[in-house]
């Protein structure tokens, strides 16, 4: 069996990107350990470079910090933060910003005043995306400052090769009962942070979304509900 190259991490990473962490999670499979390199993003126009028939036998991963959606006073069944909650987070990631619940409800309060609609000011705020008033990518770019690119894909590996580029990749997906699943849910947002022989996000949906493991199977299917969309997401 032909041994695989190991590829060297990069000691100094552009500014505007946090380094990666390797890591192994408990809860998934086994794999074999190793370093990468994370290359610049440039104008965040260029394409990462991976295979689109194979996946890392390595495990990597992005310190993105996390916060959850809703706090004592907010039902996870009624709240609608969960973009915002993914706008904080990476706000955290890059901009060395506030990670808290506090900073959803600021955000909550500009997208009110932004575009005029007191829904954000309720208890559970309100959605937020990428189409029609684009509510979710005017947060990412005018209240923290990101770039952001809409796609659509036909394989997890388009987002495993935005991580191996050093991008944090927003992601629509179902969720029901704090669970992601394929079926019976409603809407949301989450950020694929992490590959580990399977894809780790942080989901702000669950007050243990953390680091949440999901295998590739598991991941396409609750990520085929929304049309396979994702948005790498860099400075």
């Amino acid at each position: 069996m032909k041994k695989f190259l190991a590829v060297t991490l990069l000691v100094a990473v552009m500014s505007n990107l946090s380094s990666c962490t390797m890591f192994e999670k408990t809860t998934a499979p086994q794999v074999r350990a190793s370093t990468m390199t994370v290359v610049p993003t440039g104008n965040g126009l260029q394409k990462p470079g991976i295979k689109t028939n194979s996946y890392p036998n390595y495990s990597f991963g992005l310190n993105v910090p996390y916060v959850c959606q809703y706090s004592g006073t907010a039902d996870m069944n009624v709240t609608k933060n969960c973009g915002q909650a993914c706008a904080v987070m990476l706000g955290g990631y890059f901009n060395r910003g506030t990670v808290s619940y506090g900073e959803i409800l600021n955000e909550d309060r500009w997208l009110a005043n932004r575009f005029g609609d007191s829904r954000y000011n309720n208890l559970g705020s309100y959605y937020t995306g990428f189409s029609g008033r684009n509510e979710l990518g005017t947060l990412l770019s005018s209240y923290h400052g990101l770039k952001y690119q809409v796609n659509y894909g036909s394989s997890p590996q388009v987002v495993v090769g935005e991580l191996m580029y050093g991008r944090p990749v927003i992601v629509g997906v179902m969720i029901k009962g704090g669970q992601l699943v394929s079926s019976g849910g409603v809407p949301h947002w989450v950020i694929a942070t992490a590959w580990s022989n399977g894809i780790v996000v942080n989901d702000p949906g669950s007050s243990s979304g953390q680091n949440r493991w999901l295998s590739v199977a598991q991941f396409d299917a609750t990520w085929a509900t929304q049309g396979r969309i994702y948005i790498p997401v860099y400075r």
